[in-house]
């Protein structure tokens, strides 16, 4: 089985995807996070993270990365189009069977 991966791209953008235990993202099934503008890492900006919970249901991880991927498509959209776009979009792929796997 697949292992999930270390960074996926949207919309032309590199995020690092990292995976965190609930204690330290509490009552958040995820969170995107910026590099400060003027850091640098080896000369190069760093990538945004993509912060997941993993100890949480897999229904909720789903809509986790749902959320974080539309955030990270259109930043200005609300939280609220966000949040209902996101609980929609992984109603339809839970109920199409989307599903992580046991490795991941």
């Amino acid at each position: 089985m697949a292992k999930p991966p270390k960074s996926i791209r949207i919309h032309g953008r590199r995020y690092r995807m990292e995976w965190a235990p609930k204690k330290m993202n509490p009552g958040l099934g995820g969170a995107l996070i910026w590099p400060l503008a003027k850091t640098k890492v080896r000369g190069r900006k760093p990538r945004p993270i993509m912060l997941i919970t993993k100890d949480i249901a897999p229904r909720m991880i789903l809509r986790a990365i749902v959320h974080d991927c539309l955030h990270a498509c259109d930043m200005k959209k609300s939280e609220r189009w966000v949040d209902r776009s996101s609980k929609d979009i992984a109603r339809v792929l839970w109920r199409h069977g989307f599903r992580r796997s046991k490795s991941a």
